[in-house]
């Protein structure tokens, strides 16, 4: 970032590792990434965050650390999506639509909000804080379509204490005041029935991070 200002810079957090001690390890170091990929955006630099750590399993892993096959495949999908959220990383201009890519698997975490079930053609959303530091958050939404596919949809909320969005991946997020709207991208419109994508975001916190109720409208 000194020697390229202009630079994109993109920081993924380690993937899951099968043992153990290595495993609490690597979620230790990984729940650090956030605050510092907020601190240099914070200071005017181009750094992203890739949350890899929730796109694979241990069962992705050939010998409990390296990946297998098709865990490069995940490893190799998360990286493109999060390419394609920051428009012309990777050459495409605005408003171009990446191709599809797959549905990213959602990561635990506590304190879910989640919207009403939907019926027939329509989605739920559900709001989990996945790390939390001094004045920023990180936060993961899991999109699902209801028992008809979608073609698009939209996760809407309110934000009670005063939060900011400050960079997002694999949605389109606008936000007036404490409403925030988020829509979904090219590659991840479309779903299935029963079928979830995820997105993610970075904000700001002071004094409280209560979790917002979610609406979820599908096209």
């Amino acid at each position: 970032t000194a020697a390229a200002p202009n630079a994109d810079v993109f920081v993924a957090t380690i993937i899951p590792l099968s043992n153990s001690g290595q495993e609490a390890a690597a979620r230790n170091f990984n729940s650090a990434i956030p605050g510092i990929v907020q601190s240099k955006v914070n200071s005017g630099k181009h750094v992203h965050l890739v949350d890899m750590h929730s796109k694979l399993t241990t069962g992705d892993l050939i010998d409990g650390i390296h990946p297998t096959a098709n865990g490069y495949d995940k490893m190799a999908a998360a990286w493109y999506a999060a390419l394609q959220s920051v428009p012309g990383s990777i050459g495409q201009g605005p408003g171009t639509s990446p191709s599809p890519s797959p549905s990213p698997s959602p990561s635990p975490s506590a304190s879910p909000s989640a919207s009403p079930p939907p019926g027939g053609a329509g989605c739920s959303a559900t709001y989990a804080i996945a790390g939390q530091w001094d004045g920023g958050f990180q936060a993961t939404v899991t999109v699902t379509a209801g028992s008809s596919a979608i073609s698009s949809w939209s996760v809407g909320w309110q934000f009670g204490n005063g939060q900011t969005v400050t960079q997002s991946w694999n949605t389109e997020i606008s936000a007036g005041g404490a409403q925030v709207t988020a829509r979904n991208v090219g590659y991840n419109g479309a779903l299935g029935a029963g079928a979830s994508t995820q997105f993610g975001f970075l904000g700001t916190w002071n004094g409280a991070n209560g979790v917002p109720t979610l609406t979820c409208t599908a096209g």
